[in-house]
């Protein structure tokens, strides 16, 4: 599948390339055919001469591949790493959250859970990828015409994956926790009888404050860099109004979660 994929990618781009310069070639052959090439009179009539045409038209077309040639001469490590770099692409798991009961049957979630499909749709090895938060927006009142970068958290933003790097191959998709909202009974100390009153959101990738983490609007931007390729990036935005619900069904009706590669 993966050869494949690049011989496809490969001869997609050079039948573009020499077409766009057939169409370059063509173009000014024409105008030197009409414009530039002398011309010859036979009694009352003026005519081209069609040979000269031809001449110029092949040493334009000469020219061009001369200079094609030399381009890709010059970028062709460039050209190479562009045609089998990988392409990650993100979608949300199941609707966006997925309750987690470590608890009896029956009983209300632990927490609910937001996690992505990685899936890599490139030419090539996706390795040594590590997932890292940029910037993160928030407005309590979810008016998203007043979102504020959040400054105050840690320095360290990598988020927790399966191991401190990951390969993705492929069309073989990797998973990661990006949040989740824990249920108010959990965030109790037993010790001192004590239970939070709201359930909380919890970023995997840094400690946000009590007061950044019951309700809001969040703006996520996420990057994952790699050994192989290219800096991706994407966004999650999630619009929760701090209800908490034992169903899927009803917390997906309180939690707005959207998703794009940026």
């Amino acid at each position: 599948m993966m050869k494949m994929r690049k011989t496809i990618k490969t001869i997609l781009l050079i039948s573009c390339v020499l077409f766009l310069l057939l169409i370059l070639a063509g173009i000014l052959s024409i105008v030197f055919l009409f414009v530039t090439t002398p011309m010859l009179s036979y009694g009352d009539e003026s005519r081209t001469d069609p040979w000269l045409a031809c001449y110029y038209a092949f040493t334009i077309i000469g020219s061009i591949g001369t200079l094609a040639a030399v381009i890709i001469a010059l970028y062709k490590e460039e050209l190479m790493r562009w045609i089998n770099s990988p392409d990650l692409n993100f979608t949300l798991i199941g609707n966006g959250l997925v309750s987690n009961n470590d608890s009896q049957v029956g009983s209300s979630p632990d927490s609910y859970e937001c996690s992505i499909r990685i899936t890599n749709q490139g030419s090539n090895l996706a390795s040594g990828c590590k997932a890292f938060i940029q910037t993160i927006r928030y407005n309590k009142n979810s008016n998203k015409e007043r979102l504020k970068p959040i400054n105050n958290i840690q320095k360290k933003k990598q988020l927790t994956w399966t191991s401190s790097s990951v390969d993705i191959p492929v069309d073989i998709p990797s998973e990661i926790l990006l949040f989740q909202i824990l249920n108010p009974n959990q965030l109790g100390t037993p010790q001192a009888g004590s239970v939070s009153q709201n359930p909380q959101i919890m970023l995997n990738g840094c400690q946000l404050n009590k007061n950044n983490t019951e309700k809001g609007l969040w703006e996520i931007e996420y990057y994952i860099t790699m050994r192989s390729g290219n800096v991706s990036k994407f966004m999650l935005s999630i619009n929760w109004d701090g209800t908490w619900c034992d169903n899927e069904e009803d917390m997906l009706d309180k939690v707005k979660i959207q998703l794009k590669k940026i």
